[in-house]
């Protein structure tokens, strides 16, 4: 039970045992689902939304459409060309509301806490929405307290969206498992386009011999199509690759490698959270 930290994973993990959870919310339409939470051991706050049940119609279903990210953030600094998938964006303003003010309150509350934003499938497209969000909102000195991790993020929005979230500078890790079918959609042809830091867990060997790659783009965005596999045809990828226990079993190994060694070890213990 997420409510009473009482799940397998959630007292198994090293740095996760002592999760107070703050806030849940559920909501069933727009389908949403998340959590705030508080660990004295990490000395971080958490903000963490779930993804949907696999259903890649959930990904490309009728509300793919994009619309201008001011719609769904109040007080957002970005024109309207900066546009996101409008059923993300429609959920994200659901769950806000569940969490926003008690997140202030906590931050308020452990000022040296880091604030450590995070989800996985649709829930990270959410996250990503979530860490714009408070970057416009919080002062400097809060924004430095920021961190994102994105686990088998679909593409969130247009490419003006994807330059606007690098401007921002926030550390970002969006971790991509093997040949997983969901960060390939919505299409680039449907006017989607990736935003940095993406790390590409492939199970080969790779320049690290580990089998996990940084994938540095050559242009100002995410898409590194051959680091991730988006040059690859759709039906090479894989659904099972999407499942949240697929990635914690590739993130255990990952323990010392690249994407651990720059998030401070946290890359797995923050899998857990989603």
């Amino acid at each position: 039970m997420i409510e009473t930290w009482s799940c397998k994973n959630c007292k198994a993990t090293p740095g996760t045992a002592a999760t107070q959870v703050v806030t849940t919310w559920s909501h069933i339409y727009p389908t949403t689902s998340g959590y705030l939470a508080l660990s004295d051991v990490l000395k971080a706050i958490v903000v963490a939304f779930r993804g949907t049940a696999i259903n890649l119609s959930v990904i490309i279903d009728l509300q793919f459409n994009l619309r201008p990210l001011k719609e769904f953030i109040p007080n957002i600094s970005s024109d309207d060309k900066v546009k996101v998938h409008n059923g993300f964006g429609k959920a994200y303003a659901k769950s806000r509301a569940s969490f926003y003010t008690q997140l202030r309150q906590l931050m308020n509350a452990y000022p040296d806490y880091k604030v450590y934003v995070t989800g996985h499938s649709s829930g990270a497209a959410q996250a990503a929405l979530c860490a714009v969000d408070l970057a416009n909102s919080f002062s400097t000195a809060n924004k430095a307290r920021l961190q994102v991790y994105l686990y088998g993020q679909p593409r969130t929005g247009n490419p003006e969206f994807a330059h606007y979230y690098q401007s921002l500078g926030l550390p970002t890790f969006r971790v991509v498992n093997k040949m997983d079918i969901v960060p390939v959609l919505p299409l680039v042809s449907m006017g989607y386009l990736h935003h940095k830091q993406q790390y590409w867990y492939t199970n080969v060997d790779s320049l690290d011999g580990m089998g996990i790659k940084r994938c540095d783009a050559l242009q100002d965005d995410g898409e590194d199509m051959p680091c991730f596999g988006s040059d690859k045809p759709l039906l090479s990828h894989s659904v099972w690759d999407h499942l949240p226990t697929a990635y914690l079993t590739s993130l255990a190994s990952m323990v010392m490698v690249d994407i651990q060694a720059e998030s401070g070890g946290l890359a797995y213990p923050l899998q857990v959270y989603v």
